[in-house]
This record gives structure tokens, sequence and C-alpha cells, in this order.
């Protein structure tokens, strides 16, 4: 319910969303960049390119869901994952300008990523939520007439 929410979101201090969104756009411009090299600039590593992409999106959808928590708790999963997917298919857009090949299967796994990456973030909060201590509710200042 609402207190479960309220306890994680005490959690995420301002200090913590600041860290937290500064991770969030160092990843995110480092995976711009590197996902827009000509192919051979960079070295290959030897895993498949979907496993790439899959881990690559859950990281971002992990980082970009908590940070989002700090400022909308309801509708934020959906949130993350529409901005994941849709610069998922703008950079899949954007493979042809440094001689890179777009591929649909490469945003589906893109969007398997993301989605991994919200249940991550879903279950973490749920065992914080089990384990964090329960604060007793505050009293009200006045009384009731």
């Amino acid at each position: 319910g609402g207190f479960s929410l309220q306890l994680w979101g005490q959690a995420m201090t301002s200090r913590l969303y600041r860290y937290t969104l500064a991770v969030l756009v160092c990843y995110w411009l480092t995976m711009f960049t590197l996902t827009h090299m000509p192919p051979g600039a960079i070295r290959s590593v030897q895993v498949s390119d979907k496993i790439q992409h899959f881990a690559g999106y859950m990281i971002l959808a992990v980082l970009l869901d908590i940070t989002l928590f700090a400022k909308l708790h309801s509708s934020r999963a959906w949130i993350t994952l529409i901005i994941v997917l849709l610069y998922g298919a703008f950079d899949e857009m954007l493979q042809p300008l440094t001689h890179r090949t777009a591929d649909l299967a490469d945003w589906f796994a893109d969007g398997a990523g993301a989605a991994a990456g919200i249940c991550i973030t879903g279950i973490s909060r749920t065992i914080f939520e089990c384990f964090a201590p329960r604060r007793a509710p505050q009293q009200s200042l006045t009384k009731n007439r």
C-alpha cells in the first residue's frame, strides 16, 4: 500500500537521488557513445549481440526506474518502459548513420531487457519493504472533535 511506498521513498534521499541521476546520465551517455561508434572502433566482446542489448537496456531500465521512483510512484514502471523502448527505437534508427545495421530483433532484446530491469527494481522494492523496520503511524497533532 501507500505506507510501504512511502517507506521506500524515504530511503531515496535527496543525495541518493542525485547520485542515482548522475550514474544514469553517465551510463546513458557512455551507452550512446559506444553504440554509435563505427564497427571495429571498439574491441568486440565474445557475447551474442542480443545478450549485449538485453543486458545494456536492463541496466538502463534499472537506473531510470530507480531515478524516476524518487519523483513518480504510481506510473513509473510504464514511463520507464516507454522511455527505454523509444530510446531503443531511436538508437536502431541511427545505426545506419554509423555504418551499423538496424535490427528489429535488437529492439526486441532491448524491450526484454527493459522489462527485466523493471521487474528487478519491483522485486527489490518488495524485498526492501518486507525487511525494512516498520514505523509507528504518526499521531495527529489535533484532537478529533
